[in-house]
């Protein structure tokens, strides 16, 4: 982990998310250098270098919601594509 406590964070921040988050996105620190470095050839990726890396992801992630098609054509469908149970 990056910080000490980054564990704690996450799991103190599940109740909120929970209760007030509709969808929530996990990406892992240090996947995100793996993928950089291996993958993107950058020695040491820089913060501008992961995030333009996790918004190629999530533009990737929402592209059915962008362009035309019979999958995923709304927010709601893609989501529960994603949950294999909902909350009740």
């Amino acid at each position: 982990a990056d910080v000490v406590v980054q564990p704690y964070n996450s799991v103190l921040t599940l109740k909120r998310l929970i209760e007030n988050a509709d969808c929530t996105v996990v990406l892992d620190n240090t996947a995100l250098n793996r993928i950089a470095t291996e993958r993107l050839k950058k020695a040491t990726p820089t913060l501008a270098e992961l995030n333009q890396l996790v918004s190629t992801i999530m533009s990737g992630s929402t592209s059915t919601l962008r362009y035309p098609g019979y999958m995923n054509n709304d927010l709601i469908s893609l989501i529960s594509s994603l949950i294999p149970t909902p909350r009740l």
